[in-house]
């Protein structure tokens, strides 16, 4: 596992005044980023930060195999801490002097805050406060030859970039620095010392008194090698008492006694009681160290000791190896070597005499995994994959040409507490916004005058509209209209009151595409498994009696409305088998959540075909008959005498710009408005679904809410308790009010700013808000809403992302699934249902929340 190694040329180098290094937590490093190389730019950039990362390697050997395991975390927040030394031109010219750029970099004393949301491995709770008590960890490396390795280490990085010659250059320069942690506090009063006793014996004639000179004879010599009875031996034992700790860069002497006391009762007679004398000729330290290595995945911990030997000076006044006489007797007191060899110990070795072959780290306790978590992360991924709790991983032509590989989707840990009230709040008023959405839908006149406010600064809207205006004027064929949608809410949390109440409140309300719920009922299968399996098992042990997981069928909820559809769409007039068409975006990374309702709609008793068309692909594969009816057919491709008659189509594409790349989107999008399909949804159902309707049905004096529902039945009145603060940015003067929030920093700090499509991440947060307006023209900005930010109470979990743990606070958005089936004409509700739920969880830093998106992650609830 390679360090980082030293980079430094003459394009870049990076140097430290008065060759300062190591460091400690909170120093200062100055130095200068170095050019000496010739150059002339008229732009250039040169810039420095500070990296620090603690990483992990273990290899497990096994009979037939071996697995690798890592650790690694990031200390410091490099891009936080990077600073600009110079911006503009530079002219070294050939044989001129350097070039230097100054710098100030303070070390921080503890792990930044901001890093640990990023990474796996922590075996130190990773809540803030945590995170502000972890102290820096020092430089440190460990290896074994059996493939443990363990380091800490730290490093500048400078970079240069300028505009030279017509083309752009970059250099860059790192520098490995250490850091030692001081250490705190008085010296230690309890050196913890031990006492280490080794019994020993010396076979000799001349431990015989008056024999200490004689030149033995070879049949003595012979005697003493034999060990025969015939020798006099003398027995003792030797006590060390040697201290288990020791406080680094302490200048006080450590504490080393060594006595030898003789053993009279095992000693030859002769010998006993006579006074002898031992000689210390020459003594080794030996330094233990442990190192504990924890890596995700390994389940327990792996230790090794690692033993560092220095030769000791005895006498340190004369630097000899002068023998030094011990004690000898029960009743001498010890001699304490650390006193004659003035032992102290710092970071590089002895201190009186710092040795280059050693380098000796402090305890510390750094970011690594814990065994029970390591066992629930892999239970997680097998149980995702197993069960198809999955998504494609972005695109990699070498690794994954044909694009069949399958990763875990971002799911949490644990199911995250969610108010009761809240979640049937959500719940029982969806069949009511149910019938509200199919209502506004039928309400031709109404949606155009939303779309007239927006479509100036939206050209998508204005494009759609285009499209029902010209299948109006042909005349639609198909009376029916499937909506699968979701609404979603967040919690809000009115301090106002005392005690603080608790609301859900609608994010917003989606009509076409209304992803992840297949993938919903996994993870609730998911929570539930671990709940009866492996969260009884843990340290904080939590029962699955504790925990209220509700049931969760969205992937039977949602197929229903699907077959719902089908089966009202009637026989094929042309005597063609009937299907249903998924529509899909190219390269759909989503795959697996829609596959989870194909299959479930397969299973329907007669049997349903289900086909996945690619948006792109529409024209080539499907036609309009050439009746009065506009049926919509489909040609197998990989077989095209094979035709269906399409009886519902199930849009997870058309949502937004990007899958209308050119005319042929728009063409193939009207193909299947005329047709005779029952389409989910249609293009008025898709534009009922915008944020400028949702902002009009939210605000109480221009609501028309009593058009599509009676405003005085409990039904109407749930409604009305789940509608925010949704403002317009028109010309109005509730939009004019809007604009002037929206401009003030302060005021937008409670905002988000929306435009009219979905697919997540295009909103724009508190004080984003005034820039971003500054970049729209104003004509625009009626084409947006303002909507008054949701205040969630605090939640905490942990969150499983492409393997990597984010642990701390987070917010939660619960999505309620409904289905239902009208006639366009007549207004007739055939089916109306409420089709399971979602719950999305994202970090409490983050803004944006879709899981498609990159933003939040798969999660389910349990009541409280």
């Amino acid at each position: 596992m390679p360090q980082t190694l030293d980079l430094s040329s003459r394009l870049l180098s990076i140097q430290i005044n008065s060759g300062q290094n190591p460091f400690s937590p909170g120093d200062t490093i100055a130095g200068n980023v170095v050019r000496t190389n010739p150059i002339l730019t008229i732009q250039s950039t040169v810039k420095i930060t500070i990296h620090g990362r603690a990483k992990s390697h273990v290899v497990v050997h096994r009979a037939n195999s071996s697995s690798t395991y890592r650790g690694r975390f990031r200390l410091i927040d490099h891009v936080r801490r990077a600073q600009t030394l110079h911006n503009g031109p530079v002219h070294i010219p050939p044989r001129g002097g350097p070039e230097e750029w100054p710098f100030l970099i303070r070390l921080p004393t503890h792990v930044d805050d901001d890093v640990a949301f990023q990474h796996q491995d922590t075996f130190i709770p990773q809540s803030n406060s945590e995170r502000r008590t972890h102290a820096l960890p020092p430089t440190y490396h460990a290896t074994t030859p059996d493939g443990k390795d363990s380091f800490v280490e730290y490093y500048l990085k400078a970079t240069f970039s300028g505009f030279a010659q017509g083309q752009w250059q970059h250099n860059e320069a790192i520098l490995p620095i250490r850091l030692c942690a001081r250490s705190e506090g008085p010296p230690p009063a309890d050196w913890g010392t031990t006492r280490y006793t080794t019994r020993r014996s010396v076979t000799t004639q001349k431990l015989i008194p008056g024999m200490e000179d004689t030149l033995l004879s070879t049949s003595q010599r012979l005697r003493k090698f034999l060990h025969t009875s015939s020798v006099p031996e003398l027995c003792f034992r030797a006590e060390i008492d040697a201290p288990a700790r020791v406080q680094l860069e302490n200048f006080a002497t450590i504490p080393l006694q060594i006595r030898v006391v003789p053993e009279w009762d095992q000693t030859s007679q002769i010998l006993r009681n006579v006074p002898q004398s031992i000689m210390l000729l020459r003594a080794t330290l030996k330094i233990k160290q442990f190192c504990e290595v924890k890596c995700e995945g390994t389940r327990k911990t792996y230790e090794d000791v690692f033993f560092d030997k220095i030769p000791m000076l005895l006498n340190s006044s004369t630097r000899s190896a002068k023998p030094i006489e011990v004690p000898f007797g029960e009743d001498q007191s010890s001699l304490d070597l650390g006193q004659l060899a003035n032992l102290r110990i710092g970071f590089n070795g002895l201190m009186a005499r710092p040795m280059a072959n050693i380098s000796i780290s402090p305890s510390f306790v750094t970011y690594n995994l814990k065994p029970e978590q390591a066992h629930l992360i892999t239970t997680i991924k097998d149980w995702t994959i197993a069960n198809g709790l999955t998504i494609r991983p972005p695109p990699s032509p070498e690794a994954d040409p044909n694009a069949v590989t399958a990763v875990s989707a971002p799911v949490t840990l644990f199911p995250s507490p969610f108010p009761r009230v809240c979640f049937e709040q959500g719940r029982v008023v969806q069949q009511s916004y149910n019938e509200l959405y199919a209502a506004v839908s039928r309400d031709e006149k109404f949606i155009e005058d939303m779309v007239n406010e927006v479509k100036d600064g939206d050209d998508f809207i204005g494009q759609l509209w285009n499209i029902h205006l010209k299948v109006r004027e042909e005349g639609y064929t198909q009376p029916l209209s499937l909506g699968l949608f979701r609404s979603d809410y967040m919690v809000h949390q009115d301090s106002t009151s005392d005690p603080p109440t608790l609301q859900a409140k609608q994010v917003e309300f989606n009509t076409i595409a209304s992803s992840f719920g297949g993938l919903s009922q996994q993870t609730s299968g998911l929570h539930k498994f671990l709940a009866s399996t492996e969260y009884p098992l843990l340290e904080k042990n939590i029962s699955s009696i504790l925990l209220d997981l509700p049931e969760n069928k969205t992937t039977q909820g949602l197929t229903a409305g699907i077959q719902a559809a089908y089966t009202a769409y009637g026989d094929s007039d042309l005597g063609h088998p009937r299907c249903v068409v998924f529509l899909t975006q190219d390269g759909e990374r989503n795959v697996f959540d829609q596959r989870h309702l194909e299959y479930q709609i397969l299973q329907a008793k007669p049997a349903i075909p289900v086909f996945r068309l690619p948006f792109s692909e529409v024209l080539q594969h499907t036609s309009i008959a050439d009746t009065p009816k506009r049926q919509l057919l489909y040609k197998l491709p990989r077989n095209p005498d094979r035709v269906y008659e399409v009886a519902v189509i199930y849009l997870r594409a058309g949502y937004g710009p990007g899958d209308y790349p050119d005319s042929k989107g728009w063409e193939a999008r009207l193909h299947l408005e005329r047709s005779h399909a029952i389409r989910c949804p249609t293009v008025l159902t898709q534009l009922a679904g915008t944020k400028k309707v949702q902002q009009v049905l939210a605000t109480p004096d221009l609501s028309v809410l009593a058009k599509y529902i009676n405003n005085k039945t409990p039904a109407a009145q749930e409604l009305w308790k789940t509608f925010t603060n949704i403002y317009p940015m028109d010309n109005s003067p509730s939009g004019l009010q809007a604009r002037k929030k929206a401009l003030d920093p302060k005021e937008a700090e409670k905002y988000v700013l929306k435009p009219q499509r979905e697919g997540g991440g295009n909103n724009i947060y508190r004080t984003s808000i005034p820039s971003f307006l500054k970049t729209v023209p104003e004509e625009h900005w009626g084409s947006y809403i303002l909507m008054e930010l949701i205040t969630p109470p605090p939640v905490t979990n942990t969150i499983l992302r492409n393997g990597a743990l984010e642990a701390g606070g987070v917010i939660c958005e619960l999505g309620v699934y409904g289905t239902c089936l009208w006639d366009q004409n007549s207004g007739e509700v055939k089916h109306n249902k409420q089709a399971g739920y979602l719950l999305r969880t994202k970090g409490d830093k983050s803004e944006e929340g879709g899981v498609a998106a990159g933003y939040g992650c798969m999660d389910s609830v349990s009541l409280v």
